[in-house]
């Protein structure tokens, strides 16, 4: 049957990260969803080269399915429900003190997008205002799928700083969890 997805997001998590108007790549494969629905989009991911996005292009003559989505980026989502609370927002909405032993844990399983959603975050410092010296605490549990990323140019964009990003979120109080890959190929 040769049906055109639904252009709009699929509802998993991954979505909910995006930072600006981007290309989406749609996994029809992975047919494996208990919900019975024709796209369920379990494989979908921002990187091309992952293997359900291969499988899809495949099956569909080479060609790769994409959607083209608009949303916010994580540390845009926690300023939305937490700026008051944030050290750096202070000033502005009163007093960062006023929350105090609270917890945010992010769960990410987001098919290659972990590496640019850790830097994001990293680099807007969302994280590091809301532990605010151990005043509160963050867990990132993440399933890393660089294994997944297929085309090397594509795996050195997601994997270069890294390192930088996942040691600055530690120094500042941010736990990291990482949750290990049981799919195959």
């Amino acid at each position: 049957e040769n049906r055109q997805p639904n252009a709009r997001c699929p509802l998993h998590s991954s979505i909910l990260m995006l930072l600006f108007h981007c290309t989406y790549w749609l996994d029809l494969i992975s047919l494996s969803c208990p919900f019975h629905v024709s796209f369920q989009f379990w494989g979908s991911s921002l990187i091309q080269s992952m293997p359900d996005i291969r499988k899809t292009a495949k099956r569909n003559n080479g060609t790769s399915v994409k959607a083209h989505v608009t949303g916010i980026s994580l540390s845009t989502m926690i300023r939305s429900k937490l700026g008051r609370y944030l050290k750096d927002n202070a000033g502005v909405h009163g007093s960062a003190a006023a929350l105090s032993g609270a917890s945010i844990l992010v769960k990410m399983d987001v098919e290659g997008a972990e590496y640019s959603i850790v830097k994001e975050v990293a680099a807007s410092n969302v994280l590091c205002d809301f532990v605010d010296g151990g005043r509160n605490s963050a867990m990132l549990v993440v399933e890393f799928h660089q294994d997944k990323i297929k085309d090397k140019e594509e795996k050195r964009q997601a994997i270069q700083g890294m390192k930088a990003a996942k040691v600055k979120l530690r120094e500042c109080g941010v736990v990291f969890k990482q949750l290990p890959t049981y799919w195959t190929d």
